[in-house]
């Protein structure tokens, strides 16, 4: 294996390092022993085990005696929130067409890189990969193997991969012994000061990196070998891997794949003229956005300790069979996302008013703007319409989903090839095939059961994706 050397992730030799290195060490040998009676199975959330449980109860306990003043900041801090992003909203396409047009832009870091759009990509998001455990989604979702199949697929034929955002989770804590340690020692560090505090948290974060590696080698290994050595893999920033933000964090990154650089946005340029913006989509979001994602996290927070906590059932927030049932069988909604004006919630709990930011966009560009390919809000989408029927449709917005349906993941595919100015783009999924599923769409396999790609188009009526013939 091209990495892996565990002392090459780690080259902070400070004090304060090392003891953090040496309590996650002992996290591990802790699961490892848990998990040598009780192997972990995928598609199946396994217990987070003791320590875990107990975190879990005394989060939950402490946040209920608390609920009263917690639910007061939670509250005037997404309306505040809510207020400012509104204006964000309504400067969001200038600062759209400042990146494409090679301008700086206010957007907090504002890293941004540009492509070929004549070639042909795989773009994915929402992928939160992370360490083993309670709050391994993907594992719970059974997505890894596909995921796998489907780098084979595109890497094999030459294409790019360009991962947007929420790619590695940070967010996510608890799960396991070690999830324990890592949430308890990035609370405890903010208590640190200047550069001791800087260099600590990113010291902790490049520990997380290396166990999320471990967790998903094949995975890692796939897109070095087949995108990363070739030029060809490409990555933004989301908000549950913000701490890329930080330079240092992203250098934990290079020791996996060499001189990575990390965007805020990617322009795919055409021939004549910019022919789309990706980035990740959590910048007009009142709960995530950086430098307002506070509640967002404390959200994950939380939600991670229900995920843990013995007495309640396991729902690690991720879409169920319902969703992935609907989108195949030409069902699911494609319908831009509304949430309360005053909170920037829904009863989904999704955190971004995409009818807004549509709105935004068709005043600034009319019809004469870039597409704009986005993740964030893991739910897929190709060119969706209002809510109300017969106030518009976004033609130029897709969503890619996420990697963490139940047993499916999901993905654009660009390509640039014939016409870089005019390219196809298609909502493509990626899942297991059983009877119902046409026999063309099968392309490969994975530990002997078929896997299928399928595209996704919006139906005649706009409100729904249809299976694409």
């Amino acid at each position: 294996m091209r990495f892996g050397n565990r002392s090459s992730i780690d080259p902070d030799g400070t004090a304060l390092a090392r003891a953090v290195s040496r309590l996650a060490a002992a996290a591990d040998r802790m699961d490892d022993r848990r998990l040598s009676q009780r192997p972990l199975v995928a598609g199946v959330t396994p217990r987070a085990g003791a320590a875990a449980e107990a975190w879990a109860t005394a989060k939950l306990a402490t946040t209920t005696v608390l609920s009263p003043v917690v639910s007061l900041i939670v509250g005037r801090a997404a309306a505040n929130n809510t207020a400012e992003v509104k204006r964000v909203i309504a400067s969001y396409p200038s600062e759209v067409e400042r990146v494409i047009n090679g301008l700086p832009t206010s957007i907090p870091n504002g890293r941004v890189g540009r492509v070929d759009g004549s070639a042909q990509y795989f773009i994915t998001s929402d992928l939160h990969r992370c360490v083993r455990g309670a709050a391994d989604w993907p594992a719970a979702q059974n997505t890894k193997g596909l995921y796998e199949t489907a780098l084979e697929f595109y890497g094999a034929r030459g294409w790019g991969l360009i991962e947007n955002g929420d790619v590695e989770d940070f967010w996510l804590v608890g799960g396991s012994t070690y999830g324990v340690v890592y949430d308890a020692l990035r609370l405890l560090t903010p208590l640190l000061a200047g550069e001791k505090k800087a260099r600590t948290r990113a010291h902790l974060y490049g520990e997380h990196l290396r166990r999320i590696f471990d967790n998903n080698r094949g995975i890692y290994e796939r897109i070095d070998d087949l995108f990363h050595r070739f030029g060809r893999y490409h990555r933004l920033v989301g908000n549950h891997d913000d701490c890329y933000l930080d330079e240092r964090v992203v250098d934990h990154l290079r020791a996996l794949h060499d001189g990575i650089e990390m965007y805020d946005f990617l322009v795919l340029d055409g021939n004549d003229h910019p022919a789309a913006v990706v980035t990740h989509g959590h910048h007009t979001d009142g709960w995530n956005a950086p430098a307002h994602a506070a509640i967002g996290r404390f959200g994950t927070w939380l939600a991670s300790a229900v995920v843990d906590a013995p007495f309640l059932p396991a729902n690690p927030g991720t879409p169920d069979r319902v969703e992935t049932d609907q989108l195949l069988a030409g069902r699911h909604p494609d319908v831009l996302i509304v949430v309360n004006p005053t909170f920037g919630i829904n009863r989904r709990f999704d955190t971004i008013d995409e009818v807004s930011l549509f709105r935004a966009f068709e005043r600034h560009f009319g019809d004469d703007g870039p597409l704009v390919l986005l993740g964030h809000t893991h739910v897929p989408l190709a060119r969706p319409s209002t809510p109300r029927r017969g106030q518009g449709t976004w033609a130029k917005y897709l969503n890619s989903g996420s990697g963490v349906h139940w047993h499916m993941v999901t993905g654009l595919e660009w390509d640039g090839s014939t016409d870089p100015d005019h390219p196809r783009v298609r909502l493509v999924a990626w899942h297991y095939a059983d009877a119902s599923t046409p026999h063309e769409a099968v392309v490969a396999e994975h530990d002997g059961r078929p896997v299928a790609r399928q595209w996704f188009e919006p139906s005649d009526d706009g409100r729904r994706l249809q299976v694409d013939p």
